[in-house]
């Protein structure tokens, strides 16, 4: 079975009870099975939960990953019972070759470049020019399709003159919540 990722962009409040995540937030209350999750992405700063709740999902092997104020990941918990089996993991992945490697970023590039033209197209702007980039990525991306995919998605996404910018104005750093 495929597990769940649950992302809280959203105040909530999260605490466990026989087995279930319970997710409270103004308008609702949700239960889930704590074993149908698989990563659970706490994003907004105003998120409770319990540490018997943090302490049920390692048991779980579920990650719980912290973001920062842009959004960002920071931090991630993870069980420490199981860490054989992560170190195994990390194991494999340093010995990759290098082929598999590039091999695997293209495949997370074509995604990634695949997701970006369908969000255009569902928001009725020109995509099919993503489509064409997606098709050229190279092993490793040694073309960098990727950023010239990037380049042309953001500045099609909004109905205004935009520059994507890391440390540029609204939206590139727009907080909703706080801003």
């Amino acid at each position: 079975m495929i597990k769940r990722t649950l992302f809280f962009s959203n105040k909530a409040s999260i605490t466990t009870q026989l087995e279930q995540l319970v997710i409270k937030t103004e308008n609702r209350e949700t239960t889930i099975p704590i074993e149908d999750v698989g990563f659970v992405v706490i994003e907004h700063p105003e998120i409770y939960i319990s540490i018997t709740t943090l302490t049920k999902l390692s048991d779980n092997n579920v990650a719980v990953i912290f973001c920062d104020a842009k959004h960002m990941p920071c931090s991630m918990l993870l069980n420490l019972n199981n860490h054989y089996i992560q170190q195994e993991l990390f194991s494999q992945q340093i010995k990759a070759t290098e082929p598999l490697k590039k091999q695997l970023w293209q495949q997370v590039v074509k995604t990634k470049i695949n997701y970006q033209a369908e969000h255009l197209k569902k928001l009725g702007k020109p995509y099919n020019v993503l489509q064409h980039f997606e098709s050229k990525v190279l092993s490793g991306d040694t073309s960098n399709m990727e950023g010239v995919a990037a380049s042309y998605y953001w500045k099609n996404i909004f109905d205004f003159n935009f520059k994507r910018e890391r440390y540029g104005d609204y939206p590139n750093l727009y907080f909703p919540e706080i801003g």
